[in-house]
């Protein structure tokens, strides 16, 4: 069986993405701050404490064989450049950047045993597309895709591909709320679609040549 470990199940996007990996017969190592009683294989880990990160990497050490790592897991800090504290990028580089890191670090004994190791990194097209109120966001994002590229020329020996889905605003009711009444949308005047997302997942698990790319599905934001 494929093993594929997953964080932000409990999120709209990593909801989707899990239930996806289910029906294609991946037994799924779920990363995320709370239990959920419709998720198996679960792991309960707070991203943004740095102590909890530490326990992780050793914990994922022990899964013997991982298939598939999915950092999906995000912070988002929306504040102007008056509201911003340091805190805000504090929170936001552990989750949505030092964590992704350390899981993957965690599990390079795993995926060293796989025929197939790939690891996805969800960014954001916010990371090239700068908006007024995404500064902890759009950095942390922008550093994870260059986490990304470095760990792909790090890990090519190693047959593990390492890659990045940068999607626009994502249709899901969390995210819909989160961006009610912002001025967050796409060209198109729409949200990406999680299915869309999957389908990135899918490609990049298929095309086994592919490593080092940023995979943009952006609803036309980069124009």
């Amino acid at each position: 069986m494929k093993v594929a470990l997953l964080t932000g199940v409990t999120g709209d996007l990593g909801e989707y993405i899990y239930q996806a990996l289910v029906r294609d017969n991946y037994k799924v190592y779920s990363i995320s701050r709370k239990n959920s009683d419709v998720i198996e294989n679960g792991i309960v880990s707070d991203l943004s404490n740095s102590a909890d990160i530490q326990k992780l990497e050793e914990r994922i050490s022990q899964i013997e064989k991982i298939d598939l790592v999915i950092n999906c897991a995000s912070v988002f800090k929306f504040k102007t450049i008056d509201d911003i504290r340091i805190e805000d990028f504090t929170e936001s580089h552990l989750v949505n950047t030092i964590a992704p890191f350390v899981i993957i670090r965690g599990a390079l004994n795993g995926l060293s045993r796989s025929d197939n190791p790939l690891v996805i990194n969800i960014s954001s097209d916010m990371a090239i597309n700068a908006n007024q109120t995404s500064i902890a966001y759009g950095t942390s994002k922008y550093a994870l895709n260059y986490l990304t590229g470095n760990l792909a020329k790090i890990l090519i020996d190693k047959g593990i591909r390492v890659n990045t889905i940068s999607p626009a605003s994502i249709d899901g009711n969390k995210i819909n709320e989160l961006f009610s009444g912002s001025d967050i949308t796409n060209a198109d005047g729409g949200r990406v679609k999680k299915s869309e997302i999957y389908n990135g997942i899918s490609f990049l698990i298929q095309n086994k040549s592919t490593t080092g790319e940023n995979l943009t599905i952006s609803g036309g934001n980069l124009l």
